[in-house]
């Protein structure tokens, strides 16, 4: 008898050390997917890059605090954070206009989205509302893109807005593939922002995640999105929240134009400096891509820009579509052009 609590007492200590372990691993989950996630950005970087002002860079948006908002979901705090500067109300501040007199005349254009329209990984410079800015002099704009954030929240981004007095002539929304991003990888279908947050999660839940940093493989994972009943509902709800968007757009007499943004998984985009795993989950993603042009297709707010670095050099960092320098610019020229052509309808 004394054996068998002995083995129990054991087999119990080594339960509560393994879980306090991964308790500990949970902990340390961010800092760790930082750094992991730093070293693959600037091993994917193209050679014509300026690779000391990317690594500040990616350094730098780590640094990023931020707070949840119901429905609107996370918002960055205040603050300097080097290479990104938060204003009083959420926005990363352009870096083109601390040179310039700005008038209060000026029309004003609204930028939404999610990591690439907030410049994810890009300097004050490079990234695409500054690129965008310095196309387009006869318009302010302000960049309240959010990382992270489907296009349910960006619409609630856009209420918190206008509840705190902000009008705006033009919204762009660079929105897309974050939604299917979200939804179908591994594990952030629970949202890793309430992860973190969690107190208590399943021992196994736990050690799913500690695997996933250790090795960096999604493949191993199932993805909701491969169950057939959730894909064939997917890219019809995502579409319901463009029009959901477009549809508070016109009802506050804001013109609202949706941009699908460039795509490192559509056919002829050279995507040579990125790393080759994932290709399942890439090949889902693109079939979900497929599935959403055919909803938005003949809605003429929905901007479709994912094709336009077709046939040029690398313009990604990475396969979530961040973009480098140059894939900022030529993004920002081609999104300034469309802008221009409204003006003349």
């Amino acid at each position: 008898m004394k054996k068998i609590i002995s083995v129990l007492v054991f087999l119990g200590f080594l339960f509560f050390s393994f879980d306090g372990f991964l308790d500990f691993i949970s902990y340390v989950k961010p800092g760790l997917t930082n750094y992991f996630a730093g070293v693959k950005k600037l091993k994917s970087l193209p050679i014509d890059v300026d690779r000391k002002n990317i690594s500040r860079a990616v350094d730098d948006v780590y640094s990023i605090k931020y707070s949840m908002m119901r429905v609107v979901g996370q918002l960055p705090l205040p603050g300097d954070y080097g290479s990104y500067k938060i204003g009083a109300k959420g926005d990363r501040k352009i870096e083109y206009y601390n040179d310039q007199n700005i008038g209060n005349n000026l029309k004003r254009i609204l930028i939404l989205g999610s990591s690439q329209s907030f410049g994810y990984f890009s300097g004050p410079v490079d990234n695409f509302a500054n690129q965008l800015a310095m196309e387009l002099p006869e318009y302010r704009i302000s960049n309240f893109s959010v990382p992270g954030q489907m296009i349910a929240e960006t619409k609630a981004n856009w209420q918190r807005l206008s509840l705190l007095g902000e009008k705006y002539d033009k919204v762009i929304i660079v929105e897309g593939p974050i939604d299917f991003y979200i939804y179908c990888t591994p594990g952030l279908n629970l949202s890793s922002r309430e992860v973190h947050r969690m107190a208590v999660m399943k021992l196994i839940d736990k050690a799913s995640r500690v695997y996933s940093v250790l090795s960096g493989d999604q493949d191993k994972y199932q993805s909701p999105c491969l169950d057939e009943s959730y894909k064939n509902i997917l890219s019809k709800n995502v579409f319901s929240d463009f029009k959901g968007v477009i549809e508070y757009g016109r009802d506050i007499g804001s013109e609202t134009y949706i941009v699908v943004p460039p795509s490192p998984y559509v056919g002829n985009v050279n995507v040579e400096n990125l790393s080759k795993d994932n290709l399942a989950f890439r090949s889902l993603v693109t079939e979900l891509g497929v599935d959403l042009e055919k909803e938005y297709q003949d809605i003429p707010q929905v901007i479709d820009m994912k094709n336009i670095f077709s046939g040029t050099g690398p313009m990604f960092l990475d396969w979530g579509g961040h973009f480098t320098p140059k894939g900022n610019k030529v993004f920002a020229q081609s999104v300034a052009n469309f802008i221009k052509s409204t003006d003349y309808n």
